[in-house]
């Protein structure tokens, strides 16, 4: 934006506004009436963009055209010196649609004030079609569906507009019976699973287009284009005066000054704890077998929370509850259930899909609800700026909020960051030439993590016991994340060992060697396992990680245990791991390898770091780049940078000699 060419900020300019009606009458509402309003709405969460228009007519254009609620809207406003067709918003190809005279009121003799409300086309479209079609020999991809049905279907939206999708994965057979296309769609996105994994889809439309994409996608893209806007609340710590910095100048800064704003905490323990914010159950009921079988999803287990990118990778909720509720994190299992119905037969091949693709949502259900009502129900700012034709839904933009009662420029440090922008409403002036946005921003996390009690680390550990399967994650990089802690009986010498002292065990390798039949697959090997140890402890029996407490030669977490006591009836503490020698631990790891279903066609990597992820493909995410895991195992990380996935986290543990 240039800052010579806004005279004040929250300009505008209108480049075109008219009202085409059905019989080709033409009214150019800058010359024939007067516009006192112009208000457009986007929001994420729905499928069309609409608005209202409120103008003053003393030329009689109502009837002499006339407008009844059926007529096209043709409009195209900007922010001075922005002529792209990403910062303008410009229905000029594909206009609005007026579907209601709101009101109509007289203020002088002659003269009349009234609204009119406006909606996207296809709003109108999927309300008066119904699709019935099937997919089983053609279209078989969700994104491909969604495709189809937008644009190429006779009896679909076919809309003129940009639709960008995320790809999807796996095939899918479907039959659609007299459904509109939107209820389809929406139906299409609880079932969408992207190719790194996201099952986060979201189906909305903004300025831009008509889109098809996932949470990540979203915080990806403001990754490789940066954020769309910085604004703080306040004049603290911004110039007033033009210097060579583009950012300097009293117009640009109050383009980033907030009007007002309120923080909304949402977030109800009570309420968030019923649907399904800190986890539940998802039972999976196979007609075709009579069997089932279940998973769970637990907010707190590090492994679950940090599985996709995140805007910020610190928890709404503290892991430490006060004592009179015992822990946030028991009995998760028991506060959400839900229940799907499949049909798979003998060779565990669902009947409902294509050449074996399984239906995603008993691995996806839970964790979107969770994430799904992290926006609706979380932490969300409402605030209003002065307007620029940039900003759209999908957006990212940064806030900056000060502590309450600083006088020192402090920001808040929970509050403050990045942003998603979930609802925007423009309002358009034109008598004034003033233009502001109204928006409600959101976050799934907060900037910094609460503070643990040190009064509660008995009480939080007990309350680890949940219903999770999968081990909390752990630092590989010892020097920097793990201290030696000399509580072993065996004493600090003794502890550490090294490759020749475990070859020369004898049974040790006998434990081994029937390990090495157990899991004949390429992935398990002596090398492999030797391998695993050194990434995780650095051959120290008693290692002890000082941020999780995980502990022994394969940093086994408190959480992994009791998974291993309930099923194989044991009453393993991390003290007695720390004790074990190294056959004796090496027991316990077979038990955590079997518990997961291990044949050893898989890295050892991979089923140490994240189990859940050892069938996904090796470009699989696993932690994104703003998550908790990522910053604490720089070890995991691709050479190259980016995300964590499933092949990096093998490449670590392969790269130890």
């Amino acid at each position: 934006m240039s800052r010579d060419a806004v005279q004040f900020a929250g300009e505008f300019g209108i480049d075109e506004l008219k009202i085409a009606s059905p019989s080709g009458g033409v009214a150019d509402l800058l010359s024939d009436v007067l516009v006192i309003e112009i208000n457009i709405f986007e929001d994420i969460f729905k499928n069309a963009i609409s608005g209202t228009i409120t103008m003053s007519d003393i030329r009689d254009v109502i009837t002499l055209l006339p407008i009844q609620g059926q007529e096209e809207l043709y409009i195209k406003l900007r922010t001075p010196s922005l002529n792209s067709k990403e910062d303008t918003i410009d229905f000029t190809q594909n206009p609005f649609i007026i579907h209601k005279v709101n009101m109509r009121r007289e203020v002088s003799s002659g003269g009349q004030i009234y609204d009119l409300s406006f909606v996207s086309p296809e709003a109108i479209k999927n309300t008066k079609k119904r699709v019935s079609k099937s997919y089983v020999k053609t279209k078989a991809n969700i994104g491909e569906m969604v495709e189809d049905l937008m644009i190429h279907d006779r009896f679909g939206i076919k809309t003129k507009k940009d639709v960008d999708i995320e790809p999807t994965i796996g095939t899918r057979k479907y039959i659609v019976t007299n459904t509109y296309p939107f209820s389809f769609i929406s139906k299409l996105t609880k079932e969408a699973k992207s190719k790194k994994g996201s099952p986060h889809y979201l189906f909305f439309e903004n300025k831009k287009g008509y889109h098809f994409k996932t949470f990540q996608f979203l915080y990806q893209q403001a990754q490789k284009k940066g954020i769309r806007g910085e604004f703080h609340v306040g004049d603290i710590g911004f110039d007033e005066e033009t210097t060579k910095d583009p950012d300097s100048g009293k117009n640009i800064q109050n383009f980033k000054r907030v009007l007002q704003y309120s923080l909304n905490s949402k977030k109800d323990m009570l309420i968030n704890t019923t649907t399904g914010l800190f986890g539940g159950t998802v039972i999976e009921h196979n007609l075709y077998s009579k069997n089932f079988k279940t998973k769970t999803y637990n907010y707190f287990d590090d492994g679950d929370f940090d599985a996709h990118e995140r805007i910020s990778s610190n928890r709404l909720y503290s892991t430490t509850a006060m004592p009179s509720i015992e822990s946030l994190q028991n009995d998760i299992e028991t506060s959400n259930i839900n229940v799907l119905s499949i049909s798979k037969d003998t060779e565990d091949v669902d009947k409902t899909f294509e050449k074996g693709d399984a239906n995603q949502r008993f691995d996806t259900l839970l964790e979107r609800n969770s994430r799904l009502v992290e926006y609706q129900d979380g932490i969300s700012i409402n605030m209003t700026i002065h307007g620029q034709t940039t900003l759209t839904v999908g957006d990212m933009i940064r806030i900056s909020i000060p502590a309450v009662g600083s006088e020192d420029e402090v920001e808040d440090k929970l509050y403050s960051g990045p942003y998603l922008i979930t609802k925007l409403r423009h309002t358009f002036s034109p008598p004034t030439r003033s233009h502001v946005i109204s928006m409600e921003v959101v976050k799934d996390g907060l900037n910094e993590g609460l503070p643990t009690s040190p009064i509660s680390e008995q009480a939080k550990v007990q309350a680890k016991k949940t219903i999770s399967n999968k081990p909390s994650d752990v630092s590989n990089e010892l020097t920097d994340t793990s201290e030696t802690i000399p509580d072993s009986s065996k004493g600090n010498i003794e502890r550490k060992i090294s490759p020749e002292i475990l070859d020369d065990n004898a049974e040790f390798q006998s434990k081994l060697a029937e390990m090495e039949k157990k899991y004949p697959g390429q992935g398990f090997s002596k090398q492999k396992l030797y391998q695993t140890i050194k990434g995780e402890s650095a051959f120290d029996t008693g290692a002890k990680n000082k941020n999780t407490n995980a502990s022994g030669l394969f940093q086994l977490t408190q959480p992994a245990l009791d998974d291993i006591n309930q099923r194989f009836g044991e009453n393993y503490t991390l003290g007695q791991i720390r004790d074990m020698n190294a056959t004796q631990q090496l027991e316990v790891y077979d038990q955590y390898l079997t518990r997961w279903n291990y044949d050893g066609s898989n890295e050892l990597g991979i089923m140490q770091g994240a189990p859940a992820f050892a069938n996904r493909s090796s470009d699989s995410v696993v932690y994104g780049v703003n998550t908790s895991a990522y910053e604490q195992n720089p070890g995991w990380r691709p050479a190259g940078g980016g995300a964590i996935t499933v092949a990096s986290m093998n490449a670590y543990y392969l790269s130890q000699t």
